[in-house]
C-alpha cells in the first residue's frame, strides 16, 4: 500500500497538478536553481507577463506560458512518474515472491536488475529534462541569458548501484539453491 501511495503522490505532484494548472489557465511557476545568487548581484529583467521573486533562489511566475514551456516543465515529472510506477510494480511482485517463500528465482533477479536500471536511467533522464526545462523556461521568463549546469543525481545513482549489488546477491542465492537441489 505504501508503494502504491508513493506512485500516486509522484504522479499527482509531477504530472496531474501541473497539467490541471495548465488546463485551467494558471501561471507556470518554476525555481531557477542554476541562476542562484548571481541574479541578486546583476538584477533580473523579466519578460512581459512574468513575475520574478528572489529570496533563497530565483522563482519565476509566467502568467501566460507557452505550450513548450508547460510541456518542458512537466517532462521531469512524467519521467519520474513512469520510473516510480515501474519500480513500484516490480517491487510489489518481488515482495509477493518473498512472502511466498520463493525469492531466489530468475524473475526476482530480473526484477532487481530492472529496478536498478530504471532508477539509474530514470534519474539521469529526469535530471537532464529538468536542465532543458530550466533553459526553456528561463528563456521565456527572462530577457537575460544565463548558462546552466547539469546536476548529476548522485544519490539515486548510488541507490541504483546498491540495488544492483542486491541483485547479484540474489544471483548467488539462485546458484546456491540450484546446487542444494542437485544434492538432494
Amino acid at each position: 500500500m505504501i508503494l502504491g501511495l508513493a506512485a500516486l503522490l509522484t504522479a499527482f505532484g509531477g504530472l496531474i497538478l501541473p497539467l490541471f494548472t495548465w488546463l485551467r489557465g494558471g501561471a507556470l511557476e518554476w525555481d531557477l536553481s542554476a541562476i542562484g545568487s548571481h541574479a541578486t548581484v546583476t538584477g533580473l529583467q523579466p519578460a512581459d507577463g512574468v513575475r520574478v521573486s528572489v529570496e533563497s533562489g530565483v522563482h519565476v511566475k509566467i502568467l501566460d506560458a507557452s505550450a513548450s514551456a508547460w510541456l518542458a516543465s512537466m517532462m521531469p515529472g512524467v519521467i519520474a512518474t513512469v520510473s516510480v510506477v515501474i519500480v513500484v510494480l516490480l517491487l510489489g511482485r518481488l515482495v509477493q515472491r518473498i512472502q511466498l517463500g520463493s525469492p531466489f528465482v530468475g524473475e526476482s533477479l530480473r526484477a532487481l536488475r530492472t529496478i536498478a536500471l530504471t532508477m539509474f536511467l530514470g534519474s539521469w533522464t529526469a535530471a537532464f529534462a529538468a536542465t532543458v526545462a530550466e533553459k526553456i523556461i528561463s528563456a521565456e521568463a527572462l530577457t537575460d541569458s544565463f548558462s546552466f549546469t547539469f546536476e548529476a543525481p548522485i544519490a539515486l545513482t548510488l541507490a541504483a548501484l546498491l540495488v544492483l549489488a542486491l541483485a547479484e546477491a540474489f544471483a548467488q542465492g539462485i546458484r546456491l539453491q540450484d546446487d542444494v537441489e542437485g544434492l538432494v
